[in-house]
């Protein structure tokens, strides 16, 4: 799909749903409920009336698979394993007039992953997301009125690519430009030839490391503050709408994104990421609920429009609009066990001007530490 239709049409996502639950609201105030955790993401459950004083939830998941191969034909021989684990909580605050909530949640995951092409374990999942958010609810319309927050997004640990062949490496700096011969060779920005024996040019043996980002980066802190719209807040769904202003800073520490131009075929390239700071309008949309006490979802959508930035970059207008899609669904098996599935896509051009997606099914054992 076009760049400029995928904004389009996620903006009318996001005003269609909104107005869809605006539609459904009720006069009286909806009853507000207690949550529960999945995922990282506060739902709903099925209470009469959300107790007020701090509310604080702690829960620990892990998932472990294992597979072997055999004479398998289009498999490798060998052992698979992946291994990880998840750890996300909450500490929210109501007060008795019900007026002011604090609201905040922490979702720390790691996972790695090993296949017989490559030996080693791999590290295929790491994030840390800590959000906190104060909203204020006018007395005579509880459902509305003004919030402000702020969000961390981060790695643990530092990240680097792994790949069963030689990889013959060129790190191309910010806002760096080549082009390409015929015959794949490729040239900087001045014509000048970047071959194998270029100094630049790195050769990495099949099953090392190539370095790509530090610990800790890149690291993203958005603050946030407008309005928010809460139409409806039942078990079975809830809605929660905000429009405001948002300032996003992301360090990076010098790291660098895998970027290859398939018309290279002798050099892998590795693009260096940039520090920056954008400004400007974001919108912002989750739905989620609990049906039939065993089934749990999560839909989250995201828009910011960088106003003003100071990034490096080509891009101009919309093209620098920030996206991201979050999808979650977990099937309660047992009491300590679930099925989940998460899907995740975001695109932010002036980090990596690429979509970057992910999705998984997890097989889940869960533990309440703190409920």
């Amino acid at each position: 799909m076009h760049l400029k239709k995928v904004y389009v049409f996620t903006l009318l996502v996001l005003l269609m749903m909104f107005l869809a639950g605006f539609a459904l609201a009720q006069d009286e105030e909806a009853p507000v409920e207690s949550k529960v955790n999945i995922q990282g993401v506060d739902v709903t459950s099925d209470v009469d009336e959300k107790e007020t004083g701090w509310d604080p939830l702690l829960k620990a998941s892990g998932n472990f698979s294992l597979g072997h191969n055999q004479n398998m034909p289009g498999n490798p021989d060998g052992l698979s394993m992946s291994l990880g684990y998840l750890i996300n909580g909450g500490m929210d605050y109501l007060n008795d007039t019900r007026e002011h909530e604090w609201m905040n949640t922490l979702m720390w995951q790691l996972g790695y992953a090993q296949t017989p092409a490559i030996e080693k374990f791999v590290k295929n999942m790491d994030m840390i997301d800590l959000k906190s958010s104060y909203l204020y609810h006018i007395p005579s319309i509880s459902w509305m009125g003004p919030f402000a927050s702020v969000r961390i997004k981060t790695s643990m640990l530092p990240s680097y690519a792994i790949y069963a062949e030689d990889k013959n490496i060129l790190r191309l700096r910010v806002a760096e430009d080549y082009t390409v011969a015929p015959d794949g060779s490729i040239a900087d920005g001045d014509f000048n030839p970047i071959g194998i024996a270029n100094p630049r040019v790195e050769t990495v043996t099949a099953g090392n490391e190539i370095d790509l980002t530090s610990a800790f980066a890149p690291t993203t802190l958005r603050q946030g503050g407008g309005w928010f719209f809460i139409p409806m807040d039942k078990k079975e769904i809830k809605i929660d709408a905000r429009v405001g202003l948002g300032v996003w800073e992301t360090f990076t520490r010098d790291g660098y994104s895998v970027k290859d131009n398939e018309d290279t075929e002798t050099v892998l390239e590795l693009q260096q990421m940039q520090d920056y700071v954008q400004l400007g309008p974001e919108a912002s949309l989750a739905l989620n609920g609990v049906l039939e006490k065993m089934v749990t979802y999560f839909f989250g959508a995201l828009a910011m429009y960088p106003a003003w930035h100071n990034a490096d970059t080509d891009l101009e207008g919309i093209e620098l609009t920030n996206v991201e899609f979050d999808f979650l669904l977990g099937i309660a098996l047992w009491e300590y066990v679930s099925l989940d599935y998460a899907f995740k896509a975001y695109y932010q051009p002036l980090l990596v001007e690429d979509w970057q997606l992910q999705n998984g099914l997890l097989l889940s054992v869960n533990f309440n530490l703190v409920d």
